[in-house]
């Protein structure tokens, strides 16, 4: 089977490949597409033969709904963290300087992968030599070759975001991002963040598709018999 589940915040995406291998009883489960914990939406998960698919769906293009916070930064590029706050916008001067920077991230860009990821350098996820408290040169992060397709405004807003000085009013965006198979939507966030002149963190992120795998038609754990 190939199942469109949806995760919801607060859960890893091997917690589904768990929850789904004790409720249904199958032992051969995997995931095409790791959803950070912080992150909910659409995960793709395959059982049985249809594992050996996994390479197929994981290259499928991917869409986001994704929000981002400007002058807060952290070390996740998210909020998995409590941010530390850095040189905060207007939420005017974001309206008016956006639109324009967001065209240079279409198309074929390169993204400096986040420091909190499974990718592995000497061996090593990264998120493990992180995690140990042992200094990493983020200057020498892979950089990995992703197209962005398209980049949709939804809405501005002043939004509370709790950060190290406690409550602050940051300006945030929504966007609708469609793009390849290993773009780092984080990473895309610090480099909006870093083009406008401020910082950039992902405030909240949605998956809405992985293919032909709509959010409106996934579902969740508990929906599914077996």
């Amino acid at each position: 089977m190939i199942l469109n589940i949806y995760k919801p915040k607060g859960i890893t995406s091997f917690d589904i490949v768990y929850q789904l291998r004790k409720k249904s009883g199958i032992k051969k489960v995997g995931h095409a597409g790791t959803l950070d914990p912080l992150a909910e939406g659409v995960l793709v998960v395959l059982t049985g033969s249809d594992t050996k698919k996994q390479d197929e769906v994981l290259k499928t293009e991917k869409e986001y709904v994704a929000e981002i916070g400007f002058g807060i930064c952290s070390e996740t590029n998210d909020l998995e963290v409590i941010p530390e706050i850095a040189n905060i916008p207007s939420l005017d001067y974001v309206k008016k300087v956006l639109p324009p920077v967001l065209n240079s991230f279409t198309g074929q860009i390169e993204q400096r992968v986040p420091l909190y990821s499974a990718v592995k350098v000497s061996g090593k996820p990264l998120y493990r030599r992180a995690r140990s408290g042992k200094p990493v040169d983020t200057e020498q992060l892979p950089i990995k070759t992703v197209s962005i397709y398209t980049i949709e405004i939804l809405r501005f807003e002043n939004k509370e975001i709790t950060t190290v000085e406690g409550v602050k009013q940051i300006p945030t965006v929504k966007l609708n991002v469609r793009c390849s198979h290993g773009t780092y939507i984080r990473s895309l966030a610090r480099d909006i963040g870093e083009k406008i002149g401020s910082r950039g963190t992902l405030v909240s992120l949605v998956r809405t598709k992985v293919g032909i795998y709509m959010i409106d038609t996934a579902k969740r754990i508990e929906e599914l018999e077996f």
